[in-house]
């Protein structure tokens, strides 16, 4: 199953600092064929499954710069307060739960589109149709902590 990642190349190009020829160039020298939709000004990636980390234009953007630039992005991240508490009734559907709070995103109704596109291309291909997981987005402000992951019958 191939994943198809489209994205205007004005908001590639704001996150690379690349030609439209070098973004084209070095995703399909890595492997991911990239062509030119002129008529919407959109580059169209065709990726396999291996890669989800690709499956954002901005995993893109940051695979792209490490390529031509040879320096990884780092990422950092921090302890908190934020208690979740899996409950024994989960086990069997679900073994594992992994947690995260994002915080300074700023979300524009492009991004939340693209956002919801990137979970549904990791459910459909890792997820295998949300069969092996799930994926959760909330704003924090409505979350409130501990909580508690259950199963519901």
């Amino acid at each position: 199953m191939m994943v198809v990642v489209e994205y205007l190349y004005e908001d590639m190009e704001r996150l690379t600092g690349l030609s439209k020829r070098k973004i084209i160039e070095g995703l399909t020298e890595l492997g991911a064929p990239t062509e030119e939709e002129q008529e919407h000004e959109k580059l169209i990636t065709e990726l396999t499954p291996n890669r989800p980390d690709w499956f954002s234009m901005e995993g893109l953007a940051r695979t792209l710069k490490c390529y031509y630039s040879g320096k990884m992005t780092a990422y950092t991240s921090a302890k908190s307060d934020y208690k979740v508490s899996v409950d024994s009734s989960v086990r069997k559907i679900r073994p594992y739960t992994v947690c995260a709070v994002v915080k300074e995103l700023v979300f524009s109704e492009q991004r939340i589109r693209d956002m919801i596109l990137l979970q549904e291309k990791l459910l459909a291909t890792l997820g295998r149709r949300v069969k092996k997981f799930g994926i959760g987005v909330y704003p924090l402000e409505a979350v409130a902590f501990p909580i508690k992951y259950i199963t519901m019958r």
